[in-house]
């Protein structure tokens, strides 16, 4: 069984089938071997060019041997548009393989700016979207991979 951090979130909160995230965390966390550590709701930042940057990933899956598997999971319905998919929001529409990337760009910036440009993070990832069936895999803006 895989570890799980934060490691106080409740036995209750994780059989709670009426949140989708917490559905997958109990999934990751009984299919995956104890090697496995399962980071849930990993907020990030990046201070570059004068800005910060913020942002947020759902699941950081990491095994003993340092591979990294980063999971953006989109519940609820999406469009998939000329530019890719969309999720709906209050405040407007978010391509959530953008935010994937994006996020991924981010933490590698950090990454080596806290190590050395010679060293490099690599990062699996999966845009997990259990709501929505792909209808055309250029439209959904994702490798067929």
């Amino acid at each position: 069984m895989a570890h799980i951090i934060p490691s106080d979130i409740s036995r209750h909160a994780l059989r709670d089938d009426s949140n989708p995230e917490m559905a997958t965390l109990r999934t990751l966390k009984k299919a995956l071997p104890n090697d496995y550590t399962v980071f849930h709701n990993i907020h990030w930042s990046l201070e570059y060019d004068g800005w910060s940057h913020f942002g947020e990933i759902d699941f950081v899956v990491l095994n003993r041997s340092g591979r990294l598997l980063f999971i953006e999971q989109k519940d609820g319905p999406l469009k998939e548009t000329e530019v890719g998919l969309e999720k709906e929001y209050r405040d407007g529409t978010k391509n959530p393989v953008d935010q994937l990337h994006r996020t991924i760009d981010k933490v590698r910036k950090k990454f080596q700016w806290q190590h050395g440009r010679e060293r490099h993070l690599e990062v699996d990832y999966i845009v997990y979207l259990p709501d929505h069936h792909v209808r055309t895999v250029n439209g959904a803006g994702i490798s067929a991979s």
